[in-house]
């Protein structure tokens, strides 16, 4: 567990608060140390969920491909490739930096590490982890003209970097 405060928190209130909130929580006898893995890797499966409504003007799609964690080389690049596609979730959490690299960046750190990508990265990541990879969609509205999955999947090759 990470307990994160933000803005203008007194950090002694925080820790007092957490004791008394938190003292009475069971530790494990193998806990893991921040930013390592707790377990192995997993495999990311293509898959689609499609909910017709057609009560709706629109159909709302998502397409998701496999990412990669905060400690790989690629995370800023990735980062800033999301940001061209696009995000719904344009936050930076505190809290999963610290579970999942140890440490928290300043915001100078990640605006610098974000101002390093190259187009030559930007296209590096994308061979390596877009064309012809697996894809997960999500779609809810009017889906009836929305292409069949294994369509999309395959554009997924078509792509030129």
């Amino acid at each position: 567990m990470v307990l994160v405060g933000s803005g203008g928190v007194d950090h002694q209130e925080l820790v007092k608060l957490a004791e008394k909130q938190f003292s009475s929580l069971p530790r494990s006898a193998n806990p893991t140390p921040l930013g390592r893995l707790a377990h192995t890797k997993t495999d990311f499966v293509g898959s689609e969920v499609r909910i017709r409504d057609d009560t709706m003007s629109t159909c709302n799609v998502a397409i998701a491909v496999e990412g990669v964690s905060w400690s790989s080389p690629d995370y800023f690049p990735m980062l800033v490739m999301q940001s061209i596609f696009g995000n719904w979730d344009r936050s930076l959490d505190i809290g999963r930096q610290v579970v999942t690299s140890g440490r928290r960046f300043t915001p100078k750190q990640i605006e610098n590490a974000i101002e390093a990508v190259t187009v030559e990265e930007i296209k590096r990541v994308a061979r390596k982890y877009l064309w012809d990879k697996d894809i997960a969609l999500a779609a809810y509205g009017r889906v009836e003209g929305l292409l069949d999955y294994s369509r999309i999947r395959a554009d997924m090759s078509s792509m030129t970097f």
